[in-house]
């Protein structure tokens, strides 16, 4: 793993994590909630294992294109400091 994944998944944590949770956030997350909750009493256990599946598929996506972003991110903050301070000499 490399230094860039193990500071994306915690494993180097300068300080302790944070997570906004602001009024858009927690409402969005009751939302969600409330659609789950309305899709289960809904659906057939089976139909409603395959909203399951898909709402994981789409979680762990979501997870892989954050962490591109965020090693992308990472290495064009680099190379603005490289840019600014050794090329400006």
């Amino acid at each position: 793993m490399s230094v860039l994944e193990e500071f994306y998944y915690g494993d180097l944590v300068p300080q302790q994590k944070y997570c906004n949770k602001t009024p858009e956030w927690s409402k969005l997350m009751n939302s969600i909630a409330k659609y789950e909750d309305m899709l289960e009493e809904m659906l057939h256990e089976e139909e409603y294992k395959i909203v399951e599946n898909l709402i994981e598929a789409t979680a762990k996506l979501y997870l892989i294109q954050l962490e591109e972003c965020f090693e992308y991110g990472w290495k064009l903050s680099a190379k603005f400091l490289f840019e600014t301070f050794i090329n400006n000499q």
